[in-house]
């Protein structure tokens, strides 16, 4: 019986998993070989195991798979090694049998399971991908059709859901320096990001940006509950941007290349909502970062062609009514980075004091869990 064994190596201390095996005379009681592991790769951390031996004329075939082997780009992959006496084994060297390359695998390529059937070997092994989705998948020695089977949607594991409000927008410009006075023009349907300046910097017309004034509207289909929070975010307006929901002034907002949320529960109403934006390029900017070259009164000073409009994508967030806030978590770690500090910003938007659990996880690329904080905290309702 071939298993896998896990643990630390007694000489090396190394944490991992290896390939061993245990011996029976009558299949009931079983002895672990003396000479184990009988297969391993030593690096802290690696596994190397289920291990499926086939014989091939005098050698015998040990297909197995190995994990987080730093070696490897990739994660989880399948591979084999020979063998004349089922103790000693040479790894192959050349190319991995499985490797994570697909949208149903990308995460793990791994445990073999190959058999050979009217001369076709078929390679059986378990696919799961970046939503941890596990599947049955199957390479061939020679091309056989594609599967009708498919992975369902996953469902969302994250209290914190995503909606994306990018698609559908109409606008249109009411004012701009390069329109000559054709300041109503008709609306367009368009996708953010986009911008109505047409690089005329690059084209080295006169002044360079365009600027003037262009509005958007996005008509929304919401699902509103009660106990949860929904927040507008702005990835990038140029340059201010007067937001109204459902008739809802919002205020003007300098947002530039920064990031805007507004909490607009209150606003929204079960069904088709309505998203109204105004976004201003002004002439001679001068409480904002980024401004127009030509504006500037610095002789060849310059900082591009700036956009006109909704440039980054915009997002309707659905959260808990305790939330942590936008850009709330700060980490920094000290000079020799011997130790690392969590800041986190948690807010609560419900009307009673709430008293929830706050979990600061650190992994590392692997997924593998460094360190775990857990602090009790109580919040009051914010105003």
């Amino acid at each position: 019986m071939y298993y896998n064994a896990g643990g630390r190596h007694p000489e090396t201390d190394l944490k991992g998993e290896r390939v061993g095996i245990a011996l029976s005379k009558d299949m009931k009681t079983w002895k672990r070989y003396s000479g184990n592991p009988v297969f391993a790769h030593e690096a802290d951390g690696t596994i190397t195991g289920d291990a499926h031996i086939q014989k091939m004329g005098d050698v015998y075939v040990m297909f197995y798979f190995s994990a987080f082997e730093p070696s490897r780009k990739y994660k989880a992959f399948n591979t084999f090694a020979a063998s004349y006496d089922l103790v000693n084994w040479t790894d192959w060297k050349g190319a991995d049998l499985i490797i994570p390359s697909k949208n149903y695998d990308e995460l793990f390529a791994h445990k073999s399971y190959v058999v050979k059937h009217d001369g076709v070997v078929y390679h059986f092994y378990c696919a799961v991908n970046n939503a941890e989705q596990r599947g049955i998948a199957i390479a061939t020695s020679k091309p056989m059709g594609r599967s009708a089977v498919r992975f369902p949607v996953p469902e969302s594991k994250n209290r914190r859901q995503i909606m994306t409000l990018n698609e559908g927008w109409k606008t249109w410009i009411t004012e701009a320096t390069h329109l000559k006075g054709n300041f109503m023009m008709p609306a367009k349907t368009v996708n953010i990001p986009h911008n109505w300046d047409d690089y005329y910097g690059y084209r080295q017309l006169t002044h360079g940006n365009l600027h003037g004034t262009a509005m958007y509207v996005k008509d929304f289909t919401a699902d509103v509950k009660s106990g949860k929070r929904y927040f507008l975010r702005f990835d990038g307006v140029g340059t201010y941007a007067t937001i109204t929901v459902n008739g809802k002034d919002f205020g003007r907002h300098p947002i530039g290349r920064t990031t805007l949320t507004l909490d607009v529960t209150d606003e929204l109403k079960q069904g088709v909502n309505r998203l109204e934006v105004k976004a201003e390029h002004p002439e001679m900017i001068a409480d904002m970062p980024w401004v127009c070259g030509g504006c500037s009164s610095e002789w060849g000073f310059s900082e591009g062609s700036q956009p006109l409009g909704i440039f980054r994508p915009v997002v309707l967030e659905v959260t808990d009514e305790i939330r942590i806030e936008p850009f709330g978590v700060h980490i920094w770690n000290d000079e020799k980075a011997a130790n690392v500090f969590v800041e986190t910003e948690v807010k609560n938007y419900s009307k009673t004091t709430e008293t929830v659990e706050l979990v600061n996880k650190l992994s590392n690329a692997d997924g593998k869990q460094v360190f775990r904080l857990v602090e009790k905290v109580t919040l009051a309702p914010e105003k």
